[in-house]
């Protein structure tokens, strides 16, 4: 181990370079709840790390400095993860970067994220807590992972969240015991702000109990093929406010639960799209409600926006281009030009369309000047 700790490890500043066999940093006193912490506050930590980066047995604070990770490299058995602690890790503020084989931050009870940027890569979860995970602010990016953020209960009240996962980007499940553990249908996804942009091999949202929106700003690309729909709720997903959009495949698609009170479409192409190809959305008068470039093939589009009007006429359009401002695929304040129609549908109910894989309005395919 490089620094060892036994009650705990406190940083205010300095330059820390750790090349260890075992742990960069281990506080490991299990025999007092109030001991096994370590706190960094600020300073130029530089840790390469066979085992875990930096292992904390009870809580692990940063709220400040320049954090760089390396860890799992001796090739054993054992953990080999960045962030880790048993109780709860709490992230304030500061730079932190995690390349790891195992979880980037892990936590046996709870994780609380409230700033900072956090910029990840793992061969397993990028943020792991077994009991649950709140993110409050901050800019985190999961730029590789297995699964993007996990844990029994998540909570996103603010932040920038940027989720690349071959697996789910976002999964709520017991424990992380999967679909199929103990108690799965305790698992929860509150989303009450902040802008999060999901990119995932298979579902982009997974929770095995109840899902809510309330604001924040939603993107989500999910699985070109299989039965893996950018949402896989079982409670069904609840939206109340805010902005989603979700594009992937036919199979097992879902659409949001009709106890929203925002309005919501599924909408089935009629053919299945490339990556690359514009989704745009307007009223019959002209009024933007998506603009959209997903960056894998699709064919299924969920949308729920608080533009959408009980009674309205909607027309859909693939292909064409926009004038607008991008972020993360999204175009605003743009002249959209070029697209063919692809359907028509009408609002009549909180949630148009259905959650069968055989739903959605099909149109006459003219084009759009």
């Amino acid at each position: 181990d490089g620094i060892k700790g036994r009650d705990s490890i406190a940083v205010l500043d300095g330059i820390i370079t750790i090349d260890a066999g075992g742990d960069g940093l281990q506080s490991n006193n299990d025999e007092d709840a109030e001991k096994g912490t370590i706190a960094i506050e600020g300073g130029t930590l530089d840790i390469t790390a066979g085992l875990d980066g930096i292992q904390a047995q009870t809580s692990l604070l940063v709220s400040g400095g320049s954090i760089t990770i390396a860890s799992g490299s001796s090739g054993s058995a054992g953990s080999g993860k960045g962030l880790k602690a048993g109780v709860n890790i709490t992230i304030e503020d500061g730079s932190i970067e995690i390349d790891t084989v195992d979880d980037a931050i892990h936590s046996n009870d709870s994780i609380v994220i409230n700033g900072g940027e956090i910029l990840v890569a793992s061969a397993d979860d990028g943020i792991h807590a077994d009991t649950s995970l709140e993110i409050n602010g901050g800019y985190l990016t999961v730029a590789q992972s297995y699964e993007g953020i996990e844990s029994t209960a998540i909570t996103i009240n603010d932040g920038s969240l940027y989720l690349v996962a071959s697996d789910d980007g976002i999964n709520a499940a017991s424990g992380g015991g999967g679909a199929w553990g103990p108690g799965a249908s305790d698992s929860s996804l509150l989303i009450n702000g902040g802008c999060i942009f999901v990119d995932a091999g298979r579902d982009c949202i997974d929770v095995n109990g109840q899902g809510t929106m309330n604001e924040g700003v939603v993107i989500l690309n999910g699985s070109a093929v299989g039965d893996n729909p950018s949402l896989d709720v079982d409670g069904m997903l609840e939206i109340h406010g805010g902005f989603l959009v979700g594009v992937g495949s036919t199979t097992m698609v879902q659409s949001p639960s009709a106890a929203s009170t925002q309005y919501s479409v599924l909408e089935i192409l009629p053919s299945s799209q490339p990556a690359g190809s514009m989704i745009h959305i307007e009223s019959e008068d002209g009024q933007e409600i998506l603009t959209y470039v997903p960056e894998k093939t699709y064919q299924a589009v969920v949308i729920s926006s608080p533009e959408l009007e009980d009674g309205t006429t909607y027309i859909v359009y693939t292909g064409g281009s926009s004038t607008g401002k991008v972020t993360d695929g999204l175009y605003s304040d743009g002249t959209y030009t070029g697209g063919t129609q692809a359907s028509s549908l009408t609002i009549t109910s909180m949630v148009t369309g259905e959650s069968t894989g055989m739903g959605g309005f099909r149109g006459g395919g003219r084009s759009r000047p």
